[in-house]
C-alpha cells in the first residue's frame, strides 16, 4: 500500500513537473515577449510632422472612443482645392503616430479629398496605457470606419482607406467586421498577425521563438476575443471591392514572403 501511495505521489510531482515546462514556463515567456514588444505606447517619434509644416491645410480635431479608450483623430482640408468628394482614411504603422503620415495626408489632400488621420490606442494623442497588441490596429479601424459611416458629415461621403505596415494589415482586417468603404489601399501589410510576431521572435530569440506561436494565439484570443483570428485575405474576400495592395521586396520590418 506504502508502494502505492508513493507511486502516485511521484507521478502527480512528475505531471506537474511536465505542465509547468510544457504550459506555465512557454505561456509566460510568451506573455513576456509580448508585453516586451506591445506593453508600451509609443508617445514621440523622430522627425514628426505637425499641421503647422503644412499651412494651406485647415485641421480640425475630434474623438472616437474605441473600447474604454477614446482616440485622438484629426480632419484635414486644402482650404483652396478641397472638393469634398470624399474622405480618405490615412491609418499609421507601429511606432508613430499619424503625424508621421502627413505628407501623405497633405498629398491626398491637395488632391480635393478630406483626409482624416488618427492615432491607434496607446499612440501619439489617443488614450491608452499601450498599444495592446497587432489586432488592436483593426479594433480602432473599425471604430473609427463606424463613426465615419454613421456621422452626418461623412456618412454620405464615398470613404476611402489608406493604410500602412500595421494599418496596412488593419484597414484589410477591419473589412471582416462588414465595412464596404468605395475602396482600400494595403501599403507593406502582412496577412496574420502571427506570422509577422512569428518572424520578429525567431529574429529576436532564434528557431525557438517560433515555439511561442501556439501561445501568443492563446494571449490574442484572451485579449481580443473572436476578433484576434481575423486575417487580412479574409477581410479582402468578404468585402469584394477594389483593394490595391502594395509591398516593397527589401522590406526589412515586414518581409516580402
Amino acid at each position: 500500500m506504502k508502494n502505492k501511495k508513493a507511486f502516485m505521489q511521484a507521478g502527480i510531482v512528475i505531471v506537474y513537473i511536465l505542465l509547468v515546462w510544457t504550459i506555465v514556463i512557454p505561456l509566460l515567456v510568451t506573455y513576456l515577449l509580448y508585453r516586451y514588444l506591445f506593453g508600451k505606447r509609443c508617445d514621440k517619434t523622430e522627425a514628426i510632422l505637425t499641421a503647422s509644416d503644412y499651412p494651406e491645410l485647415d485641421c480640425a480635431a475630434f474623438k472616437v472612443e474605441s473600447g474604454k479608450n477614446r482616440l485622438a483623430c484629426f480632419e484635414y482640408r486644402d482650404r483652396e482645392k478641397c472638393e469634398g468628394k470624399a474622405v480618405v482614411l490615412v491609418c499609421h504603422g507601429i511606432g508613430c503616430s499619424h503625424g508621421n503620415y502627413l505628407n501623405r495626408i497633405a498629398y491626398f489632400a491637395h488632391k480635393g479629398y478630406i483626409v482624416v488621420g488618427f492615432d491607434i490606442t496607446g499612440c501619439g494623442d489617443s488614450e491608452g496605457e499601450s498599444m495592446v497588441g497587432l489586432p488592436q490596429s483593426h479594433v480602432d479601424i473599425h471604430a473609427v470606419l463606424t463613426y465615419m459611416e454613421n456621422s452626418p458629415e461623412y456618412g454620405s461621403l464615398p470613404i476611402l482607406l489608406y493604410g500602412h505596415s500595421w494599418s496596412g494589415f488593419g484597414t484589410a482586417a477591419a473589412l471582416n467586421y462588414g465595412h464596404k468603404p468605395a475602396a482600400v489601399v494595403s501599403a507593406s501589410g502582412f496577412n496574420k498577425e502571427r506570422s509577422i510576431v512569428r518572424f520578429q521572435a525567431v529574429k529576436m530569440c532564434g528557431s525557438l521563438g517560433a515555439l511561442t506561436l501556439p501561445w501568443i494565439a492563446v494571449i490574442e484570443r484572451f485579449i481580443f476575443g473572436k476578433s484576434a483570428k481575423y486575417t487580412a485575405v479574409e477581410g479582402i474576400n468578404a468585402y469584394g471591392g477594389p483593394v490595391l495592395i502594395a509591398h516593397s521586396k527589401d522590406d526589412p520590418t515586414v518581409p516580402y514572403d
